[in-house]
């Protein structure tokens, strides 16, 4: 009984030890967002198999989120152990969205603000939005304003402005674009626009322009309708905002 005992003693050591030295450090840096959360890689990423499947699955399961498969860990690490990392989204689960960083950033979103799974994309409802009013789509929650007519002198600086600088921002669950809304003949307001599931190239906003394909293509976006570009004499416009942003965070 007494080795048994001592056994026991060691076994919980050896846990703590492995926590104190293993877990905790890669825990540490990991950062949580309204999108979901991030970790680093590139100082662990000679670390072994093993090493990887424990650090893992703790901050997978602290999170919500299922473990990668054997196979896909196995993806994961050539990904991040090359001298050179390839920036892009990974195949490590059907659920949620992986993104790699060059720098070895790792990017997990949560599916309900971020569906990657086209099975559970947000449903596109081509109605009109009136401006100044919010439509909820899933936990996002969409405002399309007039904008101040002060804005008017710098409406070229603000229309090609990026609605991202990079992914990091996209975590953060609030993001603003302008767009020039045409003010059809005999109207004082520009066209209402519409719910887009992807902007065509011919049609894709400025802001939009250059931006990753995938994130267009999930977010519920607002655009202009142009099915009505035939229209006589639609030449005039109004530079209109933009605001995504997740009900949890308010105004």
């Amino acid at each position: 009984m007494n080795n048994l005992s001592t056994l026991a003693m060691e076994s919980d050591d050896a846990k703590d030890l492995v926590g104190e030295t293993v877990v905790a450090p890669f825990m540490s840096q990991v950062n949580k967002y309204p999108m979901g959360f991030t970790f680093e890689t590139a100082p662990w990423k000679g670390r072994s198999l093993f090493f990887w499947k424990f650090v893992l699955r703790q901050v997978l399961h602290s999170s919500g989120r299922g473990m990668f498969s054997n196979k896909s860990v196995a993806s994961f690490l050539e990904r991040i152990r090359v001298g050179t990392v390839k920036e892009g989204w990974l195949q490590c689960r059907k659920d949620y969205a992986v993104y790699l960083k060059r720098s070895g950033k790792v990017l997990i979103f949560h599916p309900d603000t971020f569906p990657f799974d086209k099975r559970d994309a947000y449903k596109v409802q081509s109605t009109p939005i009136e401006y100044g009013s919010r439509v909820e789509v899933g936990p996002w929650q969409i405002v399309p304003e007039i904008a101040d007519s002060c804005m008017e002198d710098e409406a070229e600086a603000v229309i090609t402005s990026k609605a991202l600088a990079d992914i990091d921002q996209l975590m953060l669950g609030d993001l603003r674009y302008f767009v020039k809304a045409p003010i059809p003949p005999g109207h004082s307001l520009p066209r209402p626009l519409i719910r887009i599931s992807g902007f065509k190239k011919q049609t894709r906003p400025a802001a939009w322009k250059g931006l990753d394909l995938r994130i267009e293509q999930t977010l519920p976006l607002l655009g202009i309708d142009h099915t009505c570009d035939d229209e006589i004499g639609d030449e005039t416009w109004a530079l209109v905002k933009v605001r995504l942003s997740l009900k949890e965070l308010g105004n």
